[in-house]
Formats: structure tokens, sequence, C-alpha cells
């Protein structure tokens, strides 16, 4: 098994330091001159794509906060569960495509059009006020956590069958020389390496 790499960790590391930054920056300079940072209903706080509709009742509160929360939830998970499939198998060009072209065309367009609008129309609820973003937000990590956890977690990603992985991953069977490998007896046809070949390949790299 190998490590993560050394970048990867960097990199979050630092996104989640400049983030922290950002946010004391924004809570020193505004705190106490926007009403963004109020918490609860008010009566500066309107409902978004209304002209008046004051959120200043505790139920008003609370139809806005679950309905941003879920704008965003709709969103994450929509990002979480699509964003794999189409970067590793639709938008792929090192990946045979092995569904239909215009089926996967149509529906990688509508995702990314639904994402789209929903983040945008999702912004501007959190634009309301913090305490709607927060919200908003923490129902995102809870969606995304559960969706990366069963990614992560889904048992079939631990068994290894040289027949997919050929198909799928290193494409053996369109190699310019196919003569660079020899397939070892009873082995299947167009797998011109054994499963043991396969996982050292796949453990140790090219």
């Amino acid at each position: 098994m190998r490590k993560i790499k050394g970048n990867v960790t960097t990199a979050i590391g630092l996104s989640a330091l400049w983030l922290v930054l950002q946010l004391v920056v924004l809570v020193v300079v505004n705190v106490r001159k926007s009403a963004y940072f109020a918490f609860g209903p008010s009566r500066q706080l309107l409902m978004p794509f209304t002209t008046d509709m004051q959120i200043d009742t505790w139920a008003k509160w609370v139809f806005l906060v679950l309905f941003s929360t879920l704008s965003t939830v709709v969103s994450m998970y929509n990002s979480a569960m699509l964003r794999p499939w189409i970067d590793s198998v639709a938008l792929n060009p090192e990946v045979r495509l092995p569904h239909d072209k215009n089926e996967t065309l149509l529906l990688v367009n509508l995702s990314s059009a639904i994402q789209m609008v929903t983040g945008a129309i999702t912004f501007v609820y959190t634009s309301t006020q913090v305490d709607i973003a927060f919200f908003s937000g923490l129902g995102a990590v809870v969606v995304y956590y559960i969706c990366s956890y069963t990614i992560i977690h889904d048992t079939e990603r631990d068994r290894l069958d040289s027949n997919d992985n050929a198909e799928n991953i290193f494409q053996l069977d369109e190699l310019p020389d196919q003569t660079l490998f020899s397939a070892p007896a009873g082995a299947e046809n167009n797998v011109l390496l054994s499963e043991t070949q396969l996982k050292v390949v796949i453990d140790e790299g090219f």
C-alpha cells in the first residue's frame, strides 16, 4: 500500500491555513460594520429573490436555513458522486469510453449546468448572513463526507480483476506491440498480464 504523496497533504494544509487567515481578516475588518455577521432573525435579513420579505421570526429563519442547506447539499452530492465518473471515465482520453457517446455527452453537460445554476443560487442564499452560510457549509461537509466514505470504502475497489484492469485502466489490448508480454497459460483472451503481474504493476507503478 502506497503512502499519500507529501504534496497532497501540504496543499491541504496550506489551503486550510489560508482559509483560516481569510476568515480572521474578514471577521476583524467587518464584524462591527456589517450586518452579515449577525445571527438569527433580523429586519435587515431579507429573503433572497424577494423585495421586502424580512426574515424577522425564528420560523422564517429556520425555513431559510433549511432551504439554503438543502440547496448546498444537492450541489455537493452532485459534485461528489458524479465528478469521479466524469473525470476518470467520461472525459478521460486515456480510457476507452464504455458508454454511448451521445448519452455520455448529454449527462456530462446536464450535470455541469445543474451544478452551476444550483451553485449560483446557493451563493445568493449564503451571502445573506453568516449563520446561513455556516449551516449550509456544515450540511455540505456532512454530505461530502458520507459520499467520499462510501466511495473510498467500496469493497468492489478491493477486488483485483485482471480483465477489468486491462479493459479500463491500462488498455493493454491496444499496446502497439503486443509481443512485449507473453500471456501465461490459461489466461483470458486479450489479457496480456497475469493477475499477479498486473498487481505488481499497480503496486510498484510503471
